[in-house]
């Protein structure tokens, strides 16, 4: 990995430790399952390389010589979205391993098969798809507390929706795509 990303990494995750840290106080009343999510997502963003971020530290490191809170919430953000990401496309492509570590709809599977429940498979992607969305919530919660002008944070926020809503988008054109594997032209890999 280039020095940059590694020197800039520790920002990152400490801003996530921050984050994750003060959400799992504030979402306690949902019980275990608040606080083992705050945990098990900070652990599964902090194992990623964090290049996303980085990029957005880069991005205004070519500006500015200082690296503002905004940023670094910026970049903390990203990696929340891009691993609420992993965690549904992890579903849909079936993965078992992310980051040399069981998926997170495996982990619950596990977790449910061990308690002789019914159904863990079902149990297990259904409690992943739950943990992808909250980081969506997550990742917008972290955005609206960025410290900038509210025209500005506004701006911000739209802009990652509509990123996002492209991205279900290409997602879903990547699921019907892979059915039909035999017919997919180059085109169709590049306008997707």
């Amino acid at each position: 990995m280039h020095p940059f990303f590694l020197e800039h990494r520790n920002l990152i995750e400490t801003e996530l430790k921050n984050f994750f840290t003060g959400k799992k106080s504030g979402i306690s009343y949902a019980g275990a399952w608040g606080i083992d999510l705050m945990e098990r997502f900070y652990s599964f963003c902090i194992q990623g390389k964090m290049i996303r971020g980085g990029l957005v530290i880069l991005g205004h490191s070519l500006f500015r010589d200082d690296i503002p809170d905004t940023v670094t919430k910026t970049a903390a953000a990203i990696e929340i979205i891009h691993s609420s990401l992993l965690i549904h496309d992890d579903i849909m492509d079936r993965d078992d391993l992310r980051r040399g570590e069981k998926t997170f709809h495996i982990q619950y599977m596990e977790e449910w098969k061990k308690k002789g429940a019914p159904e863990p498979k079902h149990f297990g992607e259904s409690l992943a798809i739950c943990a992808g969305d909250i980081g969506f919530f997550l990742a917008f919660d972290l955005l609206s507390e960025l410290n900038t002008d509210p025209l500005l944070r506004a701006k911000i926020l739209t802009f990652w929706s509509q990123e996002l809503a492209t991205v279900g988008l290409a997602q879903m054109q990547d699921v019907s795509l892979s059915k039909f594997s035999d017919s997919v032209t180059r085109r169709d890999i590049l306008e997707l």
